[in-house]
């Protein structure tokens, strides 16, 4: 009546097919990784019957989440949980963390499964499950590989499952794995209290590397620190939704799957990086951290970041907050240890001239950031630089942006070769970004099929600094103060004193493209600039460069500081000789 299996297919129970998965995954771990996760949880692990596994504090103690993570043990224990089931994560969730479990978990969060899963597996969608709250799932649920529909219940607890353990492309094939065990995600919200505890913390963590103990980022949980980070956080927030304006707006918010992978791809791709880089620590026992030096093994050190520049201290714009959210933008090669202090205007002068003293030299990518108040549009105090701003570049009246009403905004502009300088010509390439940070977290991308105005930088009058714009030019019949803007429909601009700027958003059109969260919208944010920063960033090798050229240019200098030294001693010599200095005589002879 029924059909034969192939020699290698097999009936086995989701549990048998979750156990193999297990061992799959071992075999993605190096030899010392395995001992060391294996040295730490038989140390820890707890047994109950014929599981031996960690309870919850014991998972959160070894990973070292602080009291002051607000949420996060629980929210990290119930994404371990859910992660330690795969791939049965409606079945078989929440799983025990039994070792092989803890294996499955760090594998699949560290993106160390394409040797047997496609590199399209959408790993994001499993992540967000694994934090997410189920709404309306039929509590029958379960992945039957003979099931007809999602949500048909078992015929048994234990679902037999034709498998082929011989087959490279099994786990592809498996229905609970294409079909992530059934699940409906559009079911599946966070709610906005916990999406906020945990961007929060991933933000904190974003510096977090292989062989850094979470105890060295402790700064980062300060509360004055980690307030910082969930500022940063709530701008993440808006992105996805503009109405959230205060932290109590989010008792009542969900956060669905749809809206934030939307969001997630275009803004923020490299979230989840920290999460890996945490599950990590567990491959690394107390037992061999005295003989670091003595293992020899490219697994523990090849996620490692090592950069020319860990020792610049932060400012007013570059500080662990910052840096964060261009982790989660750029991606964490691009930003930590790879940042040089090229300048700051508070220090250096807000003057064009001290900007590019300070800029020009640089030969690699670099991050302009720039930030301010708005100004208040029923002011009556007007200065006589405002006043000249206003003229040179009129504010559009019917624009309004009430979440940023009477508050700090903060803009970048990321350019990925040399800056220059011109009155006539726009510099950058199709790998320029306009970008926002606060209050609302946004990336203005460069529209490749228009005009490529992607940045200038301009010394002759009105001149200035601008993203999205032509350099402006002078009006023929105009005084040399009364200049000739064209401002881009989305466009950042910075006058010649470095003291007023505009970013506009006009939608469609132009170098950027418009926002991804608020295109439909029209906005115009006009500020007094409070501080200007550009550093320099790139890949290893162009920061390689880059500081070889300055070892050769400190050289060069001093050597001809040496020389001109040299010169004014035989100079002097001749002159004493001629008695025209020194005390020798008031006089040469004749």
């Amino acid at each position: 009546m029924g059909q034969s299996l192939s020699s290698s297919k097999k009936q086995l129970s989701q549990q048998e097919v979750s156990k193999l998965f297990g061992i799959k995954c071992s075999k993605q771990l190096s030899g010392i990784e395995l001992w060391s996760l294996k040295d730490t949880f038989t140390k820890l692990a707890e047994t109950e019957g014929d599981i031996t596994y960690w309870k919850q504090d014991t998972f959160v103690k070894v990973l070292g989440i602080p009291d002051s993570a607000t949420g996060m043990s629980d929210l990290l224990f119930k994404s371990a949980s859910f992660l330690a089931s795969f791939p049965f994560i409606w079945s078989l969730s929440p799983a025990p963390l039994t070792l092989e479990n803890l294996i499955k978990v760090i594998v699949l969060s560290q993106g160390r499964y394409h040797t047997f899963l496609k590199r399209d597996y959408d790993m994001v969608k499993l992540i967000f499950l694994s934090f997410s709250t189920v709404e309306n799932e039929p509590q029958t649920a379960n992945s039957n590989e003979n099931s007809q529909s999602p949500g048909e219940a078992a015929a048994d607890e234990d679902d037999l499952v034709v498998f082929d353990p011989a087959n490279s492309e099994a786990w592809d094939d498996l229905n609970a794995i294409r079909n992530f065990d059934n699940l409906t995600p559009l079911s599946w919200f966070i709610s906005g209290v916990d999406f906020l505890n945990l961007v929060t913390f991933l933000l904190a963590i974003t510096s977090l590397r292989n062989q850094t103990q979470l105890v060295e980022l402790l700064p980062n949980f300060e509360p004055n620190n980690y307030d910082k980070f969930k500022q940063a956080a709530l701008s993440l927030i808006r992105a996805i939704d503009i109405e959230i304006k205060k932290e109590e707006d989010l008792q009542t918010k969900k956060v669905g799957y749809a809206e934030f992978k939307i969001m997630f791809d275009q803004l923020f791709p490299h979230l989840f990086d920290p999460l890996g880089e945490l599950y990590g620590l567990l491959l690394f026992s107390k037992s061999i951290n005295n003989n670091k030096p003595e293992l020899d093994d490219k697994s523990l050190t090849e996620h490692k970041i090592s950069g020319l520049f860990e020792n610049e201290h932060e400012t007013k714009l570059v500080n662990p907050a910052t840096l964060a959210q261009l982790s989660v933008m750029f991606g964490p090669e691009q930003v930590y240890g790879r940042l040089k202090k090229l300048y700051v205007g508070s220090s250096a002068g807000f003057s064009m001239r001290s900007f590019e003293t300070k800029v020009f030299k640089w030969n690699a990518p670099s991050f302009l950031l720039v930030s301010g108040h708005l100004l208040n549009p029923s002011r009556t105090h007007v200065t006589g630089r405002e006043r000249a701003f206003e003229e040179h570049i009129p504010g559009i009246k019917r624009l309004k942006n009430d979440i940023s009403k009477g508050s700090t905004v903060t803009f970048g502009l990321y350019l990925s070769e040399p800056w220059k300088a011109s009155s006539k010509h726009s510099f950058g390439n199709s790998e320029s970004v306009l970008f926002q940070l606060e209050p609302v977290l946004d990336k203005f991308t460069p529209n490749k099929l228009l005009d490529t105005n992607y940045a200038y930088f301009s010394r002759m009058q009105p001149g200035g600094i601008g993203a999205g714009s032509p350099p402006p030019q002078l009006r023929p019949g105009n005084k040399a103060s009364r200049g000739g803007f064209s401002l881009g429909n989305v466009s950042l601009t910075l006058d010649e004193s470095l003291e007023y700027g505009v970013f506009r958003h006009l939608g469609l059109g132009g170098s950027y493209k418009a926002s991804l969260s608020r295109g439909h919208v029209e906005w115009e944010d006009r500020f007094e600039i409070k501080e200007v920063e550009v550093w320099g960033c790139g890949r290893q090798e162009d920061l390689e460069e880059q500081k070889k050229r300055w070892e050769w240019e400190e050289r060069e200098a001093a050597l001809r500081a040496k020389v001109n030294i040299d010169t004014m001693k035989e100079d002097r010599a001749l002159l004493e000789m001629a008695g025209l200095v020194g005390n020798h005589g008031n006089g040469g002879s004749v």
